[in-house]
């Protein structure tokens, strides 16, 4: 049995397991209370924050012309398997008249057999980002029963490690989730890591949810920025939500889903006449513009200080910008760029230098506290 965890804040904070592309197929059939251990409260900027694409490059714009699916560009995901309830069928992905659709399906056979499935998408073969700005217009479905989403992924999620460390396998991130029953105007922000086992313990959860007048009502743009310290949530432009928990700092892909699992509601109030569908008009991605990230602990953790252009930067320059106690501990950096690390301020005593990611900066692990960065 599958589990809804929840937790009452204000806002209102959900807790619940999606079923994930790498999940176990097995369907929800009831819904369990329980105490949450991961609590994350948002609380909405003012005034409303909104993304800054001056930060960002399009490296993607996808507007679903022509009547099939780009396949250099996408794939089907779990097809002809069964997901909960519903089996996912290359049949249900229709591009026609500019839009992708993709369709939630009841059907009656013989001897009134019911039969249900969905579709899912990814862009798994072409396009795979660490951070960036990811934005959809869609417009959802309008029955109980299907679940869908639009939402990133990398296959090391699916790995369960003690300690667990999102950092560095990834995070499920669920740009948005839409469950009819659960209230025709809400969405949910969910993140999923270390693995998907439901049963051990292992598998991490938090999520939030956001109660969007009229999102059930036509087309509406969906976005996500993921960036070194947060995921934001926008719809039309608007931040809805936001979480500083979990950040992945691995490329992942995005897909687009419908699927029958439970959470959308009772599948058999979906007409057996009238399928279903998520439809969307366009897929954009901006990526981040090449920078380099400084962090306060190992492996991505701690105070973060991001955007770092070439040049050189004492320990009065850092410490303005953002660095605490002279002893950043990881970086990231972007191919090509080289970092030169030194022990002291101006540039003096021992240095390292790095020319990709560094987890611990080797044996500089709390120890920087001045760097020259060049980008040839």
């Amino acid at each position: 049995m599958k589990k809804i965890f929840f937790f009452s804040l204000i806002p209102v904070v959900f807790f619940y397991n999606h079923n994930s592309y790498l999940a176990p197929q097995k369907a929800i059939t009831s819904y369990t209370n329980t105490v949450a251990k991961d609590v994350v409260s948002f609380a909405r900027t003012v005034p409303p924050y909104r993304v800054n694409l001056n930060n960002y490059s399009l490296v993607l714009m996808e507007d679903f012309q022509g009547n099939s699916l780009n396949s250099k560009r996408w794939n089907y995901l779990e097809e002809n398997t069964v997901r909960g309830f519903g089996k996912m069928l290359r049949s249900n992905v229709v591009v026609s008249n500019g839009t992708l659709k993709l369709y939630a399906k009841r059907e009656t056979g013989a001897a009134g057999h019911e039969s249900f499935s969905g579709a899912m998408i990814s862009t798994e073969h072409s396009l795979n980002q660490r951070y960036g700005y990811f934005e959809t217009k869609a417009k959802l479905n309008k029955q109980i029963g299907p679940n869908i989403a639009f939402w990133l992924l990398q296959h090391s999620v699916g790995m369960a490690k003690n300690p667990p460390n999102p950092a560095i396998y990834g995070t499920e991130i669920d740009a948005f989730e839409y469950h009819r029953a659960a209230g025709a105007d809400s969405l949910y922000y969910n993140l999923h890591w270390n693995g998907y086992n439901f049963s051990n313990g292992t598998h991490r959860t938090t999520g939030i949810s956001a109660y969007v007048p009229s999102v059930s009502d036509g087309f509406h743009i969906f976005g996500l920025e993921w960036t070194p310290k947060d995921y934001i949530f926008f719809v039309d432009g608007v931040e809805t939500g936001r979480m500083n928990i979990a950040i992945s700092h691995v490329p992942e892909f995005i897909i687009f889903s419908t699927e029958i699992n439970g959470y959308g509601g009772d599948r058999f109030k979906m007409s057996s006449t009238t399928p279903d569908v998520l439809e969307v008009d366009y897929l954009k991605v901006y990526a981040r513009k090449p920078s380099v990230t400084l962090y306060g602990s190992c492996d991505y953790q701690g105070w973060v200080l991001p955007d770092l252009k070439p040049g050189n930067y004492n320990l009065a320059m850092l410490t303005k910008l953002g660095m605490l106690n002279d002893d950043a501990a990881s970086i990231e950096i972007p191919k090509g760029w080289t970092v030169t690390a030194y022990e002291h301020d101006n540039f003096a005593g021992e240095s390292i230098t790095v020319t990709s990611d560094s987890r611990c900066a080797g044996n500089f692990d709390n120890k920087l506290s001045s760097l020259k960065i060049t980008n040839p």
